[in-house]
């Protein structure tokens, strides 16, 4: 990817979209370069006191060190959410693909599975520690995991039911009341999700990183 000789500590992205409800992210690492401290450092050569440049050049390097290790922790945070929540991804995706198996009926064991998930993490991120002293990070994301409960435990419980009838019972009224029941779920975690990727870029600009939309 191109990037601009002039963009400083400039960190890429990831967006994963699955099946029209999911989005992730997951920055990383790119080269950089520091145009803005080579400036500070131009001008400080105007001085002839080697102690004042000395003294521009420490406070300079110490500066971009102390901004770029911050930067490195956000980045490690918001993987560790990250990563998290693209487990939730993963079993809503094995949960949306088992409904053909209309035999073994293994969306049931899936819909336990997802739940108990995503209870844990709701636990877990309880005890998760504040980063930089604030606790928003970690509440946006608790916010988006009952998000996530609530959807499974009213509308994806409507359709494990009606899937779980006989065929002699599954009416094609039931299939159209499943269908938009499907739809108002995606509705549902669409806005959540939207709701919390707009506090990520909130806060990766915050901590100077950016975040790039990708597809799969």
């Amino acid at each position: 990817m191109h990037k601009d000789k002039n963009e400083t500590l400039l960190l890429q992205g990831k967006i994963f979209l699955t099946k029209k409800k999911f989005l992730t992210l997951k920055p990383y690492f790119l080269n950089s370069t520091i145009s803005s401290m080579r400036i500070s450092l131009a001008y400080s050569y105007k001085f002839n006191d080697m102690k004042y440049l000395l003294y521009v050049l420490i406070f300079a390097v110490v500066a971009f060190h102390a901004c770029n290790n911050l930067t490195d922790e956000a980045i490690k945070y918001n993987d560790h959410i990250i990563t998290k929540q693209q487990k939730i991804v993963s079993l809503f995706n094995k949960l949306d693909s088992s409904f053909s198996d209309t035999v073994h009926k293994s969306f049931i064991t899936n819909y336990e599975k997802l739940q108990h998930e995503i209870e844990l993490q709701i636990k877990q991120t309880d005890s998760l520690k504040p980063f930089n002293g604030s606790t928003e990070f970690k509440e946006k994301y608790k916010t988006l995991l009952q998000a996530y409960l609530e959807v499974l435990t009213t509308d994806y419980k409507k359709m494990i039911d009606w899937y779980s009838l006989p065929d002699i019972l599954f009416t094609q009224q039931i299939a159209d009341s499943f269908t938009q029941t499907y739809q108002n779920a995606n509705q549902k975690i669409e806005q959540a999700v939207n709701e919390f990727i707009e506090f990520q870029n909130k806060f990766a600009k915050e901590y100077h990183f950016t975040l790039v939309k990708y597809e799969y």
